[in-house]
């Protein structure tokens, strides 16, 4: 048997084979002979069957058969001895060869050789953050917010109030909408409508007719708008001030504090803050980690695997648009935006991998443990969240691989040269910006 190996491309290999025609004669031949034993064949007994017969008759399949085992040994040999790594399964093209042997040339993607940085030379940003007064002040605001009420005031409008309105547009001689929109709710200052249509409701009183102008955005999502200025008439039907609660035994009852005990909810935002500041900070640092193995690790990503990546996520949005199936032309335009992210996030697993293997790094049971116990806080019953995920083997797979990046990620922490990056609650409340 001859095997050759050739490099098409970076990642892309054809592994030809050659098996004598005696080889493949020899193991047909055994085939029939088992064969020979069990044949029913009309005007032979059982076991007399001549071997001509057989092979007239059960030849090409038998063939077939013999080839195919062949060639599922042999690429495998093939691949073990040459030390290659497939991406998939590989693509089987027959050979014609002058000597009449059997031969087939298959067609391989292959894994990336990836060259791991000096994880000492790497500089990492790590965020930290404490939650002062102002940050808990800030917090029991925003629950304030959640359970305010609105009264109407006899004052022209402001930032921070609510307006309700009738109103009709036109651009360019045509009217926007089919008829009149009556009692539409504006919040202020929540940028609900466009920042001209806004800024145009502040400073009018309940009674007010009011025509003006307003330019929609560039980038507005009815294209027959965007960029261009329509003309607006407006009458103000009330003008209403929000009015926040106080947080007293009532309001925090409606939060789940069944005792009423105002300070059982505070201690309970705090423990909250405290629980999403740790969660935020950890995923900050990660993101921190994996952005400076990107930048200093640089390889061509197997294209089968970006393909899967691509297809998994269309999956996905397809399942959000429930049975009505996407149009082609958008799938089309939506694999193009796609891709890139893909590749990343496909070249950043690869590489985690790589650490993963290299270093021969592990998680146990009780960091997976905690880490499924810091999920399910945010839920109503986190035993039954817990539960849910370890009954599910698919589930549970996908907590495992995210400990086990959490892993690498202190891993790498670990060896590298790390800067203190001072934020604010606020700041870390925001998400920033993904490595893939």
């Amino acid at each position: 048997m001859q095997v050759s190996v050739e490099k098409t491309s970076e990642l892309s290999r054809t592994i030809t084979v050659t098996v004598p025609e005696t080889l493949i004669q020899q193991k047909i031949d055994a085939k029939l002979k088992q064969l020979a034993n069990t044949a029913r064949i009309d005007g032979f007994r059982p076991g007399k069957v001549p071997a001509a017969v057989l092979k007239k008759i059960y030849g090409p399949r038998v063939r077939d058969e013999v080839t195919g085992e062949l060639i599922e040994t042999s690429l495998r040999d093939a691949l073990r001895d040459h030390d290659i790594r497939p991406v998939g399964t590989a693509k089987i093209e027959p050979q014609t060869t002058l000597t009449g042997d059997f031969s087939y040339a298959a067609h391989v993607e292959v894994y990336p050789e990836i060259t791991l940085p000096d994880f000492a030379a790497l500089e990492i940003k790590r965020p930290v953050a404490d939650i002062t007064e102002d940050d808990f002040a800030k917090v029991l605001e925003q629950f304030r917010e959640q359970r305010k009420t609105w009264q109407a005031v006899a004052r022209p409008s402001q930032m921070g109030d609510r307006v309700i309105i009738h109103f009709n547009g036109e651009c360019e001689g045509e009217a926007i909408n089919e008829k009149r929109i009556e009692n539409y709710v504006v919040e202020l200052g929540k940028h609900q409508v466009i920042a001209d249509f806004e800024n145009q409701l502040v400073g009018l009183p309940a009674g007010t007719q009011h025509d003006f102008s307003a330019t929609f955005p560039e980038d507005y999502g009815n294209p027959k708008l965007a960029g261009k200025t329509a003309q607006f008439s407006v009458e103000v039907k009330s003008v209403e001030e929000s009015v926040l609660p106080e947080i007293n035994s009532d309001f925090v009852r409606a939060y789940g504090i069944e005792s009423g005990d105002v300070e059982t909810f505070y201690s309970d935002v705090r423990n909250n803050m405290a629980r999403l500041l740790e969660q935020n900070l950890r995923e900050r640092i990660k993101q921190n980690v994996m952005a400076a193995l990107q930048e200093h690790v640089t390889f061509q990503v197997p294209q089968q695997l970006v393909d899967e990546e691509v297809q998994r996520r269309l999956l996905a949005m397809q399942d959000m648009a429930g049975k009505q199936p996407l149009p082609a032309d958008l799938l089309d335009g939506l694999r193009e935006q796609i891709e890139p992210s893909a590749r990343k996030q496909v070249g950043l697993m690869l590489l985690v991998t790589e650490i993963i293997q290299r270093h021969q790094l592990t998680t146990s049971d009780s960091k997976i443990r905690a880490l499924l116990e810091n999920i399910a806080q945010s839920y109503e019953d986190p035993q039954q969240v817990i539960e849910w995920y370890y009954k599910d083997q698919r589930r549970f797979a996908e907590i495992y691989s995210m400990a086990l990046e959490y892993e690498v990620v202190d891993w790498v922490a670990a060896q590298a040269r790390l800067d203190d990056e001072t934020l604010h609650f606020q700041d870390m409340m925001q998400p920033a910006a993904k490595t893939a």
